[in-house]
Parts: C-alpha cells; sequence; structure tokens
C-alpha cells in the first residue's frame, strides 16, 4: 500500500470520502467499531491494509464539509490500546502503524 502523509490522508478523506482503504474514526466512535474497521482492513482481499484516521469526527452541522479535526486526546495511550485490542482479538499479530507527530493542517 501506498504509503501518505497526514495531511494527504486528510485532504484524499475531504475530497473523495470514506472508502476501501481510509476510514475517519472521532471522539464518540466506540473500540468496537475501530476493531471492526481493522478486522475489515486485514480481510479484504489484495488491499494490503487501509488507513484509520484517529481524531476526525462527523461534522452533522455542515453537511458541505463532512468531517471536523477533533484530536486525540492521549495519542500513545489510544496506540496502546488498539495495540492491546488487536493482539488478544486476533489469531496472529497485526502491524499497527502509527504516526502522532503528523498534522492533518
Amino acid at each position: 500500500m501506498k504509503s501518505y502523509s497526514a495531511k494527504e490522508l486528510y485532504n484524499l478523506l475531504k475530497s473523495v470520502d470514506e472508502c476501501v482503504w481510509i476510514e475517519a474514526k472521532g471522539e464518540t466512535d466506540t473500540s468496537k467499531s475501530l476493531i471492526e474497521t481493522v478486522c475489515s482492513f486485514s480481510n479484504e482481499p489484495g488491499l494490503g491494509g487501509g488507513y484509520i484516521l484517529l481524531g476526525i469526527g462527523e461534522n452533522k452541522a455542515d453537511r458541505n464539509d463532512r468531517f471536523i479535526l477533533e484530536g486525540v486526546d492521549d495519542s500513545d495511550k489510544a496506540q496502546l490500546d488498539i495495540s492491546t485490542q488487536c493482539a488478544s482479538m486476533f489469531n496472529f499479530p497485526y502491524g499497527i502503524g502509527w504516526n502522532s507527530k503528523s498534522s492533518y493542517k
């Protein structure tokens, strides 16, 4: 899978919406929803993974600007929680790439 910067992914999300290989997860999304997305990315034949953009929620106030930056309070904890959940729920380890230093803007 091609490598993108956080800014490139955010711009793609805003221009083409969510798709089979990119999904936004905001503060109201549950961990179950996140794990379902990881599972979906790992089971799609030929996909080779996908990108989950944490800290980007749905902007229900403005349908023309569907996504809004919400941020992630504790990115280190989020990474640990996601890795731990994946390790306990799946039969083999998944590589979780993480780039908390990137900026969407």
